[in-house]
């Protein structure tokens, strides 16, 4: 949970309604201002990005409910809490005055969850974005272990391609982000102090073609050459990922003529297009091993590479009791693949 002095998915487990009321005795005639912690968690969210539309993305809400719950606190208290602007909002004088009482109220409640929690028994909720290279397995087996081990802990996944989950780390829109990095480099980190890592295991990854092409005929063991026609198309599924930046650097390199880059959305998108003969791709080794496929070729002329599963999180935000539990459940869900025979090869250079 991202939280600063508070943490956003608290109301995952309390979600009552708060009530403040002046005690009726004392002849004030009273009066009850009623409002949800869903509503404050919006209105925070807000106030941090600036904007609805972010707030909405980063809350996983439609616009309309970001929309009407920040007015719905507006209109109980009777003064807007925001100013609108252009390209975004900011908080009003009495808004400020607000969102400090509201991040002292999610301190509290903070507190409250860690003292009614069974000891070691971590409640809460924590975003993650994790990069494509990663969905299928790594982030399955991240929740399973997860349930097993802190039944009381949310997990809440985001897809984003790798330069996108750097970028909600950085801006505190996600509590960890896991992406592949150099498995050469000590900077994991992303290159800036604000951004601190931990790599978790390392994946490998082969070249695959099919072996048709897309016009029926068969490749064999491809030769790389642009004669062969696959090498002149790479197949990707972020190009954004380390995993997928070499191929087509290597080609391009090699070659006179750079191959077209094309955008397969996922792993098994780009699978299932090579399979098709429609180009070339770098799969994790895993992947190719656990369904075994005759129409998928490792190619041996081209070099393999190997990366490392880092999971990132900003130094700027406070560390909740949620989010370190799910570090530590991290620390061991994500565990080295089990060894798959290479092809005979180069590895990828180390330049990538």
């Amino acid at each position: 949970m991202v939280a600063r002095g508070g943490g956003r998915g608290v109301a995952g487990r309390f979600s009552p309604g708060w009530h403040s009321r002046r005690d009726e005795s004392t002849g004030d005639g009273g009066h009850t201002v009623d409002f949800g912690l869903h509503q404050l968690r919006t209105f925070r969210e807000v106030a941090r990005t600036g904007s609805f539309t972010k707030a909405a993305r980063s809350l996983g809400y439609s616009q309309s409910s970001v929309t009407c719950h920040v007015r719905a606190l507006e209109s109980k208290f009777g003064t807007p809490f925001f100013e609108r602007l252009p390209n975004g909002v900011r908080l009003t004088q009495a808004g400020e005055t607000f969102h400090t009482y509201v991040m002292q109220m999610f301190s509290v409640v903070d507190d409250m969850v860690a003292a009614v929690s069974p000891e070691g028994d971590a409640a809460g909720r924590v975003t993650v974005g994790v990069s494509p290279a990663l969905v299928d397995h790594h982030l399955g087996h991240l929740v399973r272990q997860n349930r097993r081990i802190r039944p009381g802990l949310r997990v809440a996944p985001r897809t984003l391609s790798s330069a996108d989950v750097i970028a909600a780390v950085r801006a505190e829109e996600i509590d960890l982000g896991f992406v592949l990095t150099s498995a050469h480099r000590d900077d994991r980190g992303g290159g800036t102090p604000d951004l601190a890592a931990s790599v978790l295991c390392e994946l490998d990854f082969v070249p695959v073609v099919g072996a048709r092409s897309d016009d029926g005929r068969p490749f064999g063991q491809p030769r790389v050459g642009l004669e062969t026609g696959w090498a002149q198309q790479v197949l990707v599924f972020d190009p954004t990922c380390v995993s997928q930046r070499g191929l087509p650097e290597l080609l391009r390199a090699r070659f006179e003529a750079p191959p077209d880059v094309v955008e397969a959305g996922s792993v098994e998108g780009v699978r299932e297009s090579v399979s098709l003969g429609f180009g070339v791709g770098m799969l994790p080794a895993h992947v190719v091993a656990a369904r075994p496929d005759p129409n998928l070729v490792v190619v041996s002329s081209l070099p393999k590479a190997r990366w490392s599963v880092t999971m990132l999180w900003s130094k700027k935000t406070r560390m909740t009791p949620a989010v370190e539990a799910l570090l530590d459940v991290a620390q061991f869900a994500f565990v080295p693949e089990v060894d798959i025979p290479a092809p005979p090869g180069p590895s990828l250079p180390a330049l990538l």
